[in-house]
């Protein structure tokens, strides 16, 4: 997740066998912070994908950045 959010994503993607087809543009050099974008995928991977998984922190933000 750290990944795409920091170098976004584009073209065909299948997911739960429907096909998705678009851009999404990376993060990398906004001025978000890490601790920031932490917040963001930890509340998609606990609050919408409905699962107990632990958060992301800014630390593996930053050792991917």
């Amino acid at each position: 997740m750290i990944k795409i959010i920091l170098d976004g994503l584009s073209g065909e993607r299948e997911v739960n066998g429907e096909t998705y087809n678009g851009a999404m543009p990376g993060l990398r050099e906004t001025s978000l912070s890490d601790d920031q974008i932490a917040g963001i995928l930890s509340y998609i991977r606990t609050e919408k994908f409905g699962n107990a998984a632990e958060g992301i922190t800014p630390e593996e933000v930053s050792a991917l950045r």
